[in-house]
């Protein structure tokens, strides 16, 4: 299993759409849906109800979909660990001030030398 078929997972679960989830996952339907396919394949159980087009997950399905937002929840915490080990954090940073402190905003938020 690829952390990747996890994603394509969860884009077809937001978009209920072959051909979207591809769109936002930047890959071909085709690739979308072998993918997905494969995936079924090597957990042993039908995932994806299909027909013409997307008709939903079948009940096994729901219970992968909550495991595949665990998992793509915790991959994302991983990489988060794996940046701050080399002290480059990511992320948004949102300050509020009032204009008088503007000329300070940029010690607050540039990188310093631990």
């Amino acid at each position: 299993m690829f952390i990747r078929q996890i994603h394509y997972l969860l884009a077809l679960a937001k978009t209920r759409h072959f051909g979207r989830a591809a769109e936002i996952s930047h890959v071909s339907q085709p690739s979308l849906s072998t993918a997905l396919q494969h995936l079924e394949e090597e957990l042993g159980v039908t995932i994806i109800k299909r027909g013409q087009r997307f008709q939903g997950f079948t009940e096994e399905g729901e219970r992968v979909l909550q495991w595949a937002q665990v998992l793509a929840n915790n991959w994302e915490a991983l990489k988060q660990t794996a940046r701050q080990a080399q002290q480059e954090l990511t992320g948004t940073l949102h300050i509020g001030a009032i204009p008088t402190t503007l000329a300070v905003t940029p010690s607050l938020t540039t990188p310093h030398p631990g």
